[in-house]
């Protein structure tokens, strides 16, 4: 999707799309949570879908198939209808400022979204005699000390990737009038995901899990960036600048960092695992425990499946 919509959508070179691409695929939070389970690279592959097609997609907006997608994505979380319902709002915005009229293909596109998603509500409500689903209850809840704690797990990540970081020092190109519709879109959906993780005071797991879904926004903002510098460089300028974000990230993926521990540590955000631990030597742990609870979970497994064989369970 990130290549499709580079290349149709924003019209980049072949070679900045490769560059781009290859700049994600090497990312190691995005290699994590692409084999991490849960949910987490199908909500991050349908909200950029969801951009792609309302915001991108060329000869306007395709109503029943960004439709489809953002029904979606509001299933898939509790929160993706209010992700969905903003990212036509913002698709319209963005191509109103390319001078292109696509309100009534965004309003079909709305429709879509809150005709699927209120009858989903409104059957699970009837079902389950509540509003929202238990995590909500469990997980949301605003204060100080939760906004803290996700400031410190936005500054963790920036501080540990950096990549980051070098794109918000390059938001000059961003913002130039040729790139600043869809620049400034995909900045505000990466503001938005990183705002939303803040808010919910970020996530225990390693590599930055609620983040994902902004890594092809980060994407396409450096790819942007690097578009810009091949037009105006030339290509080997522009192949400079993606190796340059690619090796701001790297050392890190192998525990070497750097920005030095003693500032790291002072955004220590993991108050249940002292003390401070790189995210490289989190998922290490994660790892672990997963390997070690995996041999009593296929005991357990084999338990059940000799009981019910033998007509002594249901």
């Amino acid at each position: 999707v990130l290549a499709w919509s580079l290349r149709r959508g924003v019209g980049l070179s072949d070679a900045a799309s490769a560059l781009t691409v290859t700049t994600l695929a090497a990312a190691v939070p995005f290699a994590v949570w692409a084999t991490g389970g849960l949910e987490t690279m199908a909500f991050a592959t349908l909200f950029f879908l969801v951009f792609a097609l309302v915001a991108l997609a060329p000869g306007g907006v395709p109503v029943a198939a960004a439709g489809l997608a953002g029904l979606a994505l509001a299933l898939i979380r509790v929160e993706g209808t209010f992700w969905a319902v903003g990212l036509g709002v913002l698709g319209w915005a963005a191509r109103r400022a390319r001078g292109e009229r696509e309100g009534w293909a965004v309003v079909g596109y709305l429709v879509v979204v809150a005709a699927g998603a209120w009858a989903w509500w409104i059957a699970r409500y009837l079902y389950y005699g509540d509003p929202w689903p238990n995590t909500v209850y469990v997980k949301v809840g605003f204060s100080a000390e939760t906004l803290g704690s996700g400031a410190r797990y936005l500054a963790t990540f920036a501080l540990t990737w950096l990549t980051p970081v070098f794109v918000l020092l390059s938001l000059p190109v961003l913002l130039q009038r040729s790139r600043r519709a869809v620049g400034l879109a995909a900045l505000t959906c990466w503001a938005g995901i990183w705002t939303y993780a803040a808010v919910v005071g970020g996530d225990f797991m390693a590599m930055g899990r609620f983040l994902l879904p902004a890594s092809p926004f980060l994407a396409l903002l450096l790819g942007t960036i690097v578009d810009e510098v091949d037009a105006n460089r030339g290509p080997v300028a522009g192949a400079l600048t993606a190796i340059t974000a690619l090796s701001l990230a790297l050392p890190a993926s192998f525990d070497l960092h750097l920005v030095p521990r003693g500032l790291r540590e002072r955004f220590h955000f993991r108050w249940s695992v002292p003390p401070y631990q790189s995210e490289y030597h989190v998922w290490r742990r994660m790892v672990g425990q997963a390997a070690e609870s995996m041999p009593s979970h296929a005991d357990t497994i084999r338990s059940y499946c000799e009981a019910a064989s033998a007509g002594d369970s249901p």
